[in-house]
């Protein structure tokens, strides 16, 4: 899992995600399609800038999609986007 600046990160349910890279130095080359996940950091000022990878990825054809918040195991409601 890519993360910004290859930091491991906890997820809303406190599982904690290893980096095995940053996610700002994702290539078309190396993958077949970027998805970003988040939370409410998207919403906040401290969201990364990952416009750069989603653009290469666009720029080659490859699919980028993105998904903030979710619906739980427990049916509760949380944002969701995807593009």
């Amino acid at each position: 899992m890519l993360t910004p600046g290859g930091h491991d990160v906890p997820s809303l349910g406190d599982v904690c995600v290893r980096a095995s890279g940053k996610a700002e130095d994702a290539e078309p080359d190396d993958l077949d399609a970027l998805g970003l996940c988040g939370a409410t950091i998207w919403e906040s000022g401290d969201a990364p800038d990952l416009s750069a990878p989603v653009r290469r990825f666009v720029a080659v054809g490859l699919g980028s999609s993105g998904l903030v918040d979710y619906l739980d195991m427990y049916g509760n409601e949380h944002r969701a986007a995807a593009g």
